[in-house]
């Protein structure tokens, strides 16, 4: 049995990449990312209707994506006192850019998108393991202390184990995507 909700979702596709911006505008208040593919603009489209017809997440699902997202802010030092050192800095504002430039916290109506740090503050830290697919293979850069641990040499910084990979100059977080 096709519903109300189904046939209002299937129009979507049809729609044109204006209208589909449009709503966006209309959901979220502001453009959708440059260069954001059609998909994304269906889907996010398809959500609020979803939302708006059957309700959000609910409360209690909220709170525990909120305690997920502290602890793996503070496992993992990602977020605004990422660089702040070793000693928490009380001048440090507790909102943080998302790439829309807007600044958000965790208190805005959206705690996922608050939750992830911007661009320039992603770094890896010790420990963590990178992957790239490069011409059909795949490399494995583990972060270390001092560097980048790739085919048992450490190297300084991510763009000289792109170059060691790929025999160009890459920047080196945009090869690995962070």
């Amino acid at each position: 049995m096709v519903t109300k909700l189904d046939r209002e979702l299937e129009q979507l596709e049809a729609m044109s990449r204006g209208e589909l911006v449009e709503r966006w505008l209309a959901a979220y208040g502001c453009p959708p990312p440059a260069g954001a593919r059609r998909d994304l603009l269906i889907y996010a489209a398809g959500w609020n209707i979803q939302v708006k017809r059957l309700g959000g997440i609910s409360g209690e699902a909220r709170r525990m994506l909120r305690r997920e997202i502290g602890r793996i802010r503070h496992k993992c030092r990602v977020g605004p006192d990422a660089y702040a050192g070793d000693k928490p800095d009380s001048s440090r504002s507790p909102s943080m850019q998302t790439d829309g430039g807007a600044a958000a916290t965790a208190d805005n109506h959206d705690p996922l998108s608050a939750a992830l740090p911007s661009v320039e503050r992603r770094k890896p830290v010790p420990g963590a393991r990178l992957l790239r697919d490069w011409n059909g293979r795949t490399h494995v850069i583990d972060v270390v202390e001092n560097g980048y641990l790739y085919e048992e040499t450490i190297y300084r910084s991510l763009s000289a184990v792109a170059r060691r990979i790929t025999g160009a100059h890459w920047s080196g977080p945009r090869f690995f995507g962070l």
